[in-house]
């Protein structure tokens, strides 16, 4: 693949935008005073002869669409950026950006994980393997790592909140590490018992009822951590008794007994998954320690209790909008899945959120 010069880069940029188009498109997107039309047609003339775009003839012109993708151009090229400035090492990168850029400690941690677990997988599937199951996996993770609230005062606070996170989604479609599998599908769950994708969220409740169940004969192949930017809360479990129901006094009391003793935290624990609301149970570590063969002998339970659970960040009350806001992002998502290589305009996915809320919700504003 040949080297792009700086106007070349900015031209092809533009084409990966456009996708399909005319010289006069790319002429179009330059801010005042653009390049004459026939210095932007000589430079589309040599990433053709570099066998970046495929022209097709319409009439008296030509039109133009992308032979190489975006991802695949700032990979080899990032490839080479770390090999000569960089001593072969992102962690040299990084810390270089860090240092002249004060990117936070936290932050720093993230993007060395996620460039170096990113280029693991890459170089040693071939490109074959996935990060992440579904761009829905990496959404419940993003979202739930969020602190940022949606709404503030009846005002939607969505450039704050969601944006980053966006950005973040998008820019994992780009580099190619998410696979195209719908969250929570009968595709996906059956994808635990292949090879094509390493990393799943997991709640507690998970080991059991989703890994264990689609992976049977999965023992000693599966461990536990914690992901890039910690722990993060997923949604909650309640139980509730209808007033119509027959026996409401003995379903109260069992209730009782389940979630607030230490006797029903050990069948909710052994039966359901769930970890108990009953503190007290948590002062004895033989309550929570089970070292699990399936996991390769980890003790998992303990992880979530004693690395898990005091690190989540943060808790978003419920509110009447949670349902709104999850379909406004759920949509947003499937946009982002949709495309090929992730070239998808956050601001747009953002006006189309905030529309779409703005309309199912008339007492909120912006």
């Amino acid at each position: 693949m040949e080297k792009l010069t700086i106007q070349e880069e900015e031209v092809m940029i533009y084409i990966w935008e456009l996708q399909c188009c005319f010289v006069k498109d790319i002429v179009a997107k330059y801010t005042q005073p653009a390049p004459p039309y026939t210095t932007v047609a000589s430079i589309v003339k040599n990433l053709e002869r570099k066998g970046y775009v495929t022209p097709k003839r319409v009439g008296n012109t030509y039109q133009y669409t992308p032979a190489i993708r975006e991802n695949e151009y700032k990979r080899h090229f990032m490839s080479g950026v770390v090999r000569n400035y960089f001593e072969n090492s992102y962690k040299e990168m990084v810390s270089f950006f860090a240092k002249d850029q004060k990117i936070s400690t936290d932050d720093l941690k993230d993007i060395i994980d996620l460039i170096e677990k990113g280029k693991e997988v890459v170089d040693k599937s071939g490109g074959t393997v996935y990060m992440l199951s579904s761009l829905g996996a990496a959404g419940q993770i993003l979202k739930g790592q969020s602190t940022e609230p949606f709404i503030v005062d009846n005002k939607l606070n969505l450039d704050t909140s969601m944006r980053p996170i966006l950005e973040k989604l998008v820019e994992m479609k780009q580099v190619g590490m998410i696979d195209v599998l719908d969250f929570n599908s009968a595709e996906e769950g059956a994808s635990y018992a292949r090879n094509e994708d390493i990393f799943y969220p997991c709640a507690n409740w998970s080991l059991e009822f989703t890994i264990k169940s689609n992976d049977k004969d999965g023992s000693g192949r599966w461990g536990f951590m914690l992901p890039p930017g910690g722990p993060f809360p997923w949604g909650g479990t309640v139980s509730a008794v209808p007033k119509d129901a027959v026996h409401k006094e003995e379903a109260v009391e069992f209730l009782k007994y389940f979630w607030l003793t230490e006797k029903g935290g050990e069948l909710n624990r052994d039966y359901v998954g769930n970890f108990t609301s009953y503190k007290p149970a948590y002062e004895d570590e033989s309550f929570y320690s089970r070292p699990d063969e399936f996991f390769a002998g980890q003790d998992v339970l303990k992880v979530i209790a004693q690395d898990v659970l005091p690190n989540i960040k943060g808790v978003r009350l419920p509110s009447r909008y949670d349902q709104d806001i999850d379909d406004v992002y759920n949509l947003a998502l499937k946009t982002i899945n949709a495309s090929s290589d992730g070239n998808v305009s956050v601001d747009k996915l953002l006006e189309s959120m905030k529309d779409e809320l703005l309309t199912k919700q008339p007492d909120l504003s912006e």
